[in-house]
């Protein structure tokens, strides 16, 4: 199989699942399938996909089709400049947001050394945005669990931000 059919066959399943955007997505989902960049994915078509390639991006179409976030898929999320690490074991940081990091900035700039503390929000992805937006200021996560009286199974409510790739010096 050629990767123009594959993409051809992935637009297709994705758009019978009523994905918004499927000729986007299953690119966004083939590229790192079939370990070619998005560009090589858009102007190599012609070249042979392996089988066990083929495999690994049918298994994204599919999981895709039936609404898992992509965000989960591909691993990673962009959020204020940042590529975050993300896992169903965190919320996708959300547009809305960054609203909120960069009013949080601003209202702190005057503070000769603000402290921030973000707990129980999420993903962490709001301390991360302000360490790196604001290096000497201080700002933490807070990581907890649900008392035992309260649930038999404790919850962690936030897990650990990693930062993939950024313009900025990692900070998390």
């Amino acid at each position: 199989m050629k990767v123009n059919t594959l993409r051809r066959q992935a637009w297709e399943a994705l758009k019978a699942a009523g994905i918004a955007d499927p000729v986007r997505e299953a690119d966004w989902l083939l590229a790192p399938a079939l370990g070619l960049s998005l560009p090589k994915l858009l102007f190599e078509g012609d070249r042979a996909v392996a089988p066990l390639q083929a495999e690994q991006a049918w298994t994204f179409i599919r999981r895709r089709a039936a609404r898992e976030p992509l965000q989960y898929l591909l691993a990673t999320q962009e959020f204020c400049g940042l590529e975050l690490a993300v896992t169903p074991d965190v919320l996708v940081p959300r547009p809305e947001t960054e609203l909120l990091v960069e009013a949080t900035l601003q209202a702190v700039l005057d503070i000769g050394r603000p402290r921030v503390l973000d707990v129980g929000t999420g993903s962490g992805a709001s301390p991360c945005r302000w360490r790196a937006r604001a290096p000497t200021r201080r700002c933490a996560r807070w990581t907890f669990r649900l008392p035992r009286w309260l649930s038999r199974r404790p919850t962690r409510f936030v897990t650990e931000c990693a930062i993939v790739s950024s313009s900025s010096r990692p900070i998390c």
